[in-house]
């Protein structure tokens, strides 16, 4: 038996969270929104509020920001430590976007230094978000200006990015 220190680890997840988790995962939904959980998990009002607060608290999900949240995988074990790429956390903060600027750069391997800031270009105001050690940070352009656009996959997900 593996001994745990209380504090740190994960604990029961409830046929409600259970069920829940299981329908975004099995659509592929490690990230998600509170919209997302209403409907595909058929959960609404205070209902959910409450469910994403237990679900918080007993480590089986991580707020991002308002209404958005990633699962916490398996295998992040008893402390829940997991690390999730930041251009799939970014498509998921704003729409419409892209991942451009320094992050593109670095992405096509045109700059070797490595930042902790992911640069999102969109047509919408949006202040930075922090989260674990990456800061997101939003560039608002006029939507004439919004072009240039690629996409790409990193393993089943697709993310939108400046083209070179």
């Amino acid at each position: 038996m593996i001994p745990q220190n209380k504090k740190s680890s994960r604990k029961g997840l409830g046929k409600t969270g259970s069920i829940l988790l299981s329908k975004l995962s099995e659509h592929s939904m490690v990230i998600f929104t509170t919209k997302d959980a209403e409907v595909i998990g058929g959960i609404k009002g205070v209902k959910l509020r409450d469910l994403t607060y237990n679900l918080i608290k007993n480590k089986w999900i991580e707020r991002i920001e308002r209404g958005k949240y990633i699962i916490v995988p398996l295998e992040a074990g008893p402390k829940s430590i997991h690390g999730k790429h930041p251009f799939l956390i970014a498509r998921k903060l704003v729409d419409p976007y892209y991942i451009g600027f320094f992050s593109g750069l670095n992405h096509y391997g045109i700059s070797e230094q490595v930042s902790r800031t992911i640069y999102i270009i969109t047509t919408k105001m949006k202040r930075r978000i922090k989260f674990q050690a990456t800061e997101y940070h939003f560039i608002k352009i006029a939507k004439k200006r919004f072009f240039g656009i690629s996409k790409e996959w990193m393993g089943d997900y697709e993310f939108s990015i400046s083209d070179k």
